[in-house]
């Protein structure tokens, strides 16, 4: 049965929709992509214990970036700074809690970083071929398209198993 991945990827397609055209995530996505993703996490071989170890230690992750993030501008700025009030949306951070629930931990890592690249890459790109100046960057959106790619390409063409690190160590040892 694939109706978790199902509802993974109708969520994960309406979250870009909505982010790139209207520039805001309606709430009532993000427990249901949490929901659903969990339900996947378990049917693709993780068990709860595991569930809950990676979640908590990538939820830690997200916490010290954000807490980076908020030093970081606060000391740029001279001045406490909220990130979430011009630098990130609270989509963009929910979207980012919500793939924690799922994802192990080096799967979480290489995901956040590749995704962070590639909008940055695809953004930048999309704003010179455009010529729009526009700074805000759907980030929730455009990681929610590649996220739905990597995880169709996980669950029904290559199956490297994302709640698990192994396909990941594997990668890195035949590389050192």
């Amino acid at each position: 049965m694939v109706a978790s991945e199902i509802i993974v990827l109708l969520v994960l397609l309406t979250i870009f929709l909505e982010d790139t055209s209207i520039r805001e995530v309606h709430m009532v996505l993000f427990p249901l992509l949490a929901g659903a993703l969990l339900i996947a996490g378990l049917k693709h071989g993780a068990g709860f214990q595991a569930l809950w170890e990676s979640a908590s230690v990538n939820l830690l992750f997200l916490m010290l970036v954000l807490l980076l993030l908020t030093a970081w501008f606060s000391l740029k700025e001279k001045r406490v700074v909220n990130v979430t009030l011009q630098l990130l949306g609270w989509g963009d951070i929910w979207f980012l809690v919500c793939i924690a629930l799922y994802f192990s931990i080096l799967n979480y890592l290489f995901f956040y970083i590749a995704s962070l690249l590639a909008v940055v890459v695809l953004w930048s790109a999309w704003r010179f071929i455009s010529k729009k100046n526009n700074q805000h960057i759907p980030l929730a959106g455009m990681q929610a398209l590649m996220l739905a790619i990597y995880l169709s390409c996980d669950w029904w063409l290559i199956h490297f198993n994302a709640v698990s690190d192994n396909w990941l160590l594997r990668f890195i040892y035949q590389w050192t």
